[in-house]
């Protein structure tokens, strides 16, 4: 094993960022590197608030992970549609996070998940039903 792969199988043992490959750019390679990402992720609802691990919602879809927060911070009931938006705060490319939340898009939920430092359900009642 060559001394940068002993390096790169060290960091990602402890849990950092691989090792910079010599093909990065110069300005790559002068960016200051990110501390990592926590290994969990805040949920708030209607002040409620839940850390999630990280790796167990990367494991769930969208959908899936909606099921989860709904069960934890929502009341079921059956005379209202209830419709839950998933707004995200994302850690920023150089640390620290973004400056404004964002909405997440099913489909790039498994995508994102990695750079969310949290995420706040936005809770509405759509309908009555009789």
């Amino acid at each position: 094993m060559s001394a940068t792969q002993h390096q790169e199988t060290e960091s990602l043992a402890a849990g950092k960022a691989p090792i910079a490959s010599q093909q990065q750019t110069t300005q790559e390679a002068e960016t200051p590197s990110r501390e990592p990402l926590p290994p969990h992720i805040i949920v708030t609802c209607e002040g409620d608030r839940i850390a999630f691990g990280r790796y167990a919602l990367l494991q769930m879809d969208y959908e899936g992970a909606l099921d989860v927060f709904f069960d934890e911070f929502l009341e079921p009931t059956d005379s209202v549609k209830i419709d839950v938006r998933m707004i995200a705060t994302f850690w920023h490319k150089h640390g620290g996070n973004d400056a404004n939340p964002v909405r997440l898009h099913p489909s790039s939920w498994k995508e994102l998940i990695p750079n969310v430092t949290e995420i706040n359900l936005i809770v509405q009642v759509e309908e009555a039903y009789d």
